[in-house]
């Protein structure tokens, strides 16, 4: 994906910055919908949306769980829409989702081929990223496109990527950028040099962590404290019993985990009131050496 600047426009079809929203990448040709699911009943007169598309499903924001898919016109008429409208009646999925986010284009040149290799590649994606729990049954076929058709599409993706992310569904951003993103070789969990890796290593205790711009990452593999302590505050002893499920049963991280500060991590980690100096570089230095 470049880095260089992008324009996004964003239109509340609604007045509403939580209701149905139109958003479209200047020069671009795809357009994307973001419509609550109450309003799902709302959005039938939309051209765009009797279309063929892609389509994501999200439940609650700290949920971070997403079911991917593809719609196409069908004999009702009702294209992409429809399909997400089944998924309002299906009862499996019922309890699951609140969101859906709807891509397809301006000219409407999304045909099976091109529909097929774009849900496989966001589940592949979503998959390859684990910061969602892709909650589909089974991996979409991937499509055949031609070259030059297939060079388009991964732009397609690209645009995908920015409007989720500007949305705040960030499915396809890894916590932690890696040496494997630029060295195919390197170990996938290992931070990109930019960053500087920070330790807690007390006794049994071994983390290391990074800073991102949404907070700090503990990255996996790391090993806390098995005990809290009495004064541990209880916002910290509710996020070690949420995320339960991601230390195993000697106290090692099995993902890297997001948090918000830092001051939080080490909490976190030490299972004891302390502040972030207990984080420290492998020669020594503190996050106030970094500061400029």
């Amino acid at each position: 994906m470049s880095n260089s600047g992008r324009a996004i426009n964003i239109f509340l079809i609604n007045g509403d910055p939580s209701g149905f929203i139109q958003c479209t990448l200047e020069y671009r040709t795809g357009v994307a919908y973001k419509i609550p699911r109450y309003d799902l009943h709302k959005c039938g007169n939309r051209d765009h949306l009797r279309q063929n598309g892609v389509y994501f499903l999200f439940g609650k924001p700290d949920d971070q769980v997403v079911y991917i898919g593809q719609g196409g016109v069908r004999e009702n008429g009702k294209g992409v829409l429809g399909r997400v409208r089944e998924h309002d009646r299906d009862s499996e999925k019922e309890a699951f989702w609140n969101d859906a986010v709807i891509f397809t284009t301006l000219e409407d040149s999304l045909g099976p081929t091109e529909l097929c290799y774009l849900e496989n590649r966001f589940y592949t994606l979503a998959k390859e990223t684990e910061r969602y729990i892709v909650n589909n049954d089974n991996t979409p076929s991937p499509g055949n496109p031609s070259e030059s058709k297939k060079c388009w599409l991964d732009e397609f993706i690209d645009d995908v990527k920015i409007i989720l992310g500007v949305l705040g569904h960030k499915v396809f951003e890894p916590l932690v950028k890696s040496r494997a993103a630029v060295e195919p070789d390197a170990e996938k969990s290992a931070p990109c040099d930019t960053e500087p890796v920070f330790r807690i290593r007390k006794q049994n205790v071994f983390v290391e962590g990074v800073r991102t711009n949404e907070g700090f990452v503990l990255l996996k593999g790391g090993k806390l404290k098995s005990t809290l302590a009495p004064s541990l505050r209880p916002a910290i002893k509710k996020l070690r019993d949420h995320y339960k499920d991601i230390i195993d049963e000697n106290f090692v991280l099995k993902d890297n985990l997001l948090l918000r500060s830092p001051n939080e991590a080490a909490n976190f980690v030490l299972g004891t009131p302390v502040n972030a100096t207990e984080w420290e570089t492998e020669d020594g230095k503190t996050f106030k050496d970094f500061e400029t």
